[in-house]
């Protein structure tokens, strides 16, 4: 639909249809409960939504994402030594396919995550072009936000569209910056557990972080692929429909979520504006991994605990502004003289 605002309704299919076609792919059974949890103070639900259909259908699909990864990586090192630029695609496929079993998400999503895929595999042609790397994005991200129908307020699909647009090619630029450090994969795992945090409801975010959890195996402690522009683009896409729906009820945590990229998406614009961040200037030692992924962490607490939890979006907006512009500023306090790096 073009235009506003419009309900989300799931598809018709009958619960006992979906619980048969769930027992086809899980083997095993648990209890179906509501899954959802206070976005105040963590909770038994809180706890008992990791133990839940959803999230268990995502983590099945991550895990039979990573085997694929593994069987991909084993070819690619026959002839490369560099990470494979395949974890972001492997993860779009197992977040769809469990959004397919739990959701049945419209068939438009598809058209939309189809476009944005096309549009990242033609990012590394126009990475060093001005904006084209945005364009490319823009068809996928209309179709998602504007022609699959989002709930909430007509702002919403919007400032989705604006998100995948300008985030896709700074995730991307991120990624291929750090692909060698494969970086992406574990910063984005703590970017969808942020979001999972702020989001009042959690049925398909659940599945996007059980989905996210197996493959970002491939990346950290090994370094042997990265996200992949050609997955990054149409990820974003699921992700900011899972938001529009999940977000429903409390605007303000949609802000939240779009913010918890944090460091996936500031640090390409430092370096784009100083030609490098201060993670360019951590030494490549054991600990300079962890100490990426805990600065990611607090960015991302910060984002979906105080910007997601506040129920107004202006303010919430203006709080993760402040919280998005203090990382910058801190990533753009480096020493002088040190070798450029070049946005990729």
């Amino acid at each position: 639909m073009v235009g506003g605002a419009a309900t989300w309704a799931p598809a018709t299919s009958s619960l006992a249809e979906l619980q048969q076609r769930r027992r086809l792919i899980l083997p095993f059974r648990y209890e179906t409960s509501s899954v959802g949890h206070n976005p105040d103070v963590p909770s038994r639900a809180t706890l008992d939504a990791f133990t839940s259909d959803n999230f268990l259908t995502g983590l099945v699909f991550g895990f039979a994402a990573l085997a694929i990864g593994v069987l991909i990586v084993y070819v690619w090192r026959q002839w490369r030594e560099t990470p494979v630029p395949i974890v972001g695609l492997l993860l779009t496929a197992a977040a769809m396919a469990g959004l397919q079993l739990t959701a049945e998400p419209p068939e438009d999503l598809w058209v939309g995550i189809a476009l944005l895929a096309g549009g990242g595999a033609l990012y590394p042609l126009a990475s060093r072009m001005p904006l084209l790397p945005a364009a490319l994005a823009a068809p996928g991200a209309w179709w998602v936000t504007r022609v699959v129908e989002l709930p909430g307020a007509g702002w919403v699909p919007w400032l989705l569209f604006a998100w995948i647009v300008v985030a896709a090619p700074l995730v991307a630029s991120f990624d291929r910056h750090f692909a060698a450090a494969s970086y992406g994969p574990v910063l984005l795992l703590i970017s969808v557990a942020g979001m999972f945090s702020t989001l009042p409801d959690t049925e398909l975010i659940l599945v996007v972080f059980g989905a996210a959890i197996a493959p970002a195996l491939l990346a950290f402690p090994y370094g042997a692929a990265s996200l992949g522009a050609v997955g990054v683009y149409p990820l974003l896409g699921a992700i900011a429909w899972v938001i529009a729906i999940d977000g429903h009820g409390r605007e303000g945590a949609v802000v939240g979520a779009i913010a918890c990229l944090a460091l996936l998406v500031i640090e390409p614009l430092v370096r784009w504006s100083r030609n490098q961040s201060l993670l360019d200037r951590i030494p490549a030692v054991w600990w300079r991994p962890p100490a990426v992924a805990a600065a990611q962490v607090v960015v991302v607490l910060l984002a979906a605990r105080v910007a997601g939890l506040i129920d107004s979006p202006l303010p919430a907006a203006l709080v993760a502004l402040a919280v998005l512009a203090g990382t910058a500023a801190l990533l753009a306090f480096m020493r002088s003289g040190l070798p450029a790096r070049q946005l990729e």
